[in-house]
């Protein structure tokens, strides 16, 4: 995030009028890089909540994503809620950008956010509720990229807010857990990605402590894939041990408490039993994903 949004964040420090009006700025200013920075050859198109951007000729599969967003959004919402506290989306429309190849949206990236994205494929922007994605890394079928972006949205804006003070590993994990989660059925543990359990495989995990002291940077930077993966196995291991104890803790952390490590181990300390437990679940995991993933490459040498 630059620094002239980072300044932003004070909002609620300021009169409603005077924040308000700074919001208004930074939309309009927003719109005018979104329009100059997009490139050549792009569609807009109004859906449901949302105002998308999309190449020429591929209106069919932005409509599915949006479908997708739509679908998770009313879910997600309903079932959420009584965990996190409101997520009730703010009103829309919410910008939607869809980008052909990583090229563009690199580039499109770069010059928006003044941010190197060279390692993720998409972001969703707290202040001006913008959520731009690469078309070709959203699974169509189970609309995880659309999912993970929305979680983000729902739970830094849902219920009025203008951000949330929860941290990277503990939102990026959430985001990821909710790609994959049943919102019909929310008191149902989160299948695994098949990407997490490939990178675990391949990775040996950092410690909680290490986790939960990330900064932004680690999930933008080069090997983000790790911190990723291992943040949202690090929200199924706390699930595990007590669903209702994450929750409270999810809670607490959304709402500005409990941010550190201090913070996680007031709901599931003491320190070294919990570093004790989470070493032998990642092993046990690592091995059984690694077997998998041997599995898989034996299958494709077989097709080929």
């Amino acid at each position: 995030m630059p620094k002239s949004r980072m300044a932003l964040l004070g909002l609620g420090l300021l009169p409603l009028a005077i924040a308000a009006a700074v919001i208004v700025g930074v939309i309009k200013l927003s719109d005018y890089e979104h329009a100059n920075n997009l490139p050549d050859g792009y569609e807009r198109m109004e859906r449901g909540r949302f105002e998308v951007h999309y190449p020429r000729g591929l209106r069919g599969e932005a409509s599915r994503v949006v479908d997708a967003a739509e679908v998770f959004i009313e879910l997600a919402v309903e079932s959420m809620s009584p965990l996190l506290g409101d997520l009730t989306p703010p009103t829309g429309p919410f910008r939607l950008t869809l980008f052909a190849d990583r090229a563009d949206f690199e580039r499109f990236a770069s010059a928006t956010l003044d941010d190197d994205m060279s390692h993720n494929g998409g972001y969703f922007d707290t202040m001006t509720l913008e959520i731009v994605l690469v078309m070709s890394e959203v699974e169509s079928e189970t609309g995880m990229g659309i999912r993970h972006e929305v979680a983000h949205m729902l739970v830094g804006r849902g219920g009025g807010r203008y951000g949330t003070k929860m941290p990277a590993w503990l939102h990026e994990g959430l985001a990821t857990y909710l790609e994959t989660a049943d919102p019909k059925r929310p008191g149902d543990p989160a299948r695994v990605a098949q990407w997490v359990r490939m990178v675990s495989a391949v990775n040996a995990p950092p410690t909680v402590a290490e986790i939960v002291g990330a900064n932004r940077r680690a999930f933008s930077g080069e090997g983000n894939d790790v911190y990723y993966a291992y943040s949202n196995l690090l929200v199924h291991f706390l699930m595990r041990r007590s669903a209702d104890r994450f929750w409270r803790f999810a809670r607490a952390a959304r709402e500005g408490r409990d941010l550190d490590l201090d913070g996680l181990l007031k709901h599931f300390g003491p320190h070294d039993l919990l570093e004790a437990a989470w070493t032998g679940a990642m092993e046990a995991a690592r091995t059984q994903y690694a077997t998998e993933l041997g599995e898989r490459i034996d299958r494709l040498r077989k097709v080929q």
